[in-house]
């Protein structure tokens, strides 16, 4: 079996990548013909890259969590 990558990695590769999209729209000269594009993979974007950093706080929270048993 292969290992995965987290959700919370798979959304910031995601993000990089819309990223990389939106920097091609701009470099090919055609942001204005193409700005409702430009403008949903930047929403895309974003959204991957809130979930990720939720994705992240959450877990770190569960790792020290209060109620946890365990001694340091």
């Amino acid at each position: 079996m292969t290992d995965m990558p987290t959700l919370a990695a798979t959304l910031r590769a995601t993000s990089e990548m819309l990223k990389t999209v939106r920097n091609m729209v701009v470099q090919s000269g055609h942001l204005h013909e193409m700005l409702d594009i430009d403008t949903l993979v930047n929403v895309a974007q974003v959204e991957a890259e809130r979930r990720a950093v939720i994705m992240e706080v959450t877990s770190s929270r569960r790792q020290i969590s209060p109620r946890d048993d365990r001694v340091p």
